[in-house]
């Protein structure tokens, strides 16, 4: 396809009493991750995860699984 792919997340046991702008904002800072908040479109306790269109998209989602397993710890 022409555009990218985007997957919805649910983060709600990671949360807690934050938002998930918080969660979203975290994630960015920390561990340069870029997430959308849930709350935006109206979902709250689920962020979207946008894949990019073309040949790189196998290793951003290898370097994704590797900075997220970091974040898991």
């Amino acid at each position: 396809p022409a555009g990218g792919f985007y997957l919805w997340l649910d983060v709600q046991d990671r949360v807690g009493e934050a938002t998930t702008e918080d969660f979203c904002v975290h994630l960015a800072r920390d561990h340069r991750v870029g997430l959308w908040p849930g709350e935006d479109f109206g979902v709250p306790g689920f962020v979207r995860l946008a894949l990019p269109q073309g040949d790189g998209w196998r290793e951003a989602v290898r370097e994704l699984e590797r900075r997220l397993a970091a974040f898991a710890g």
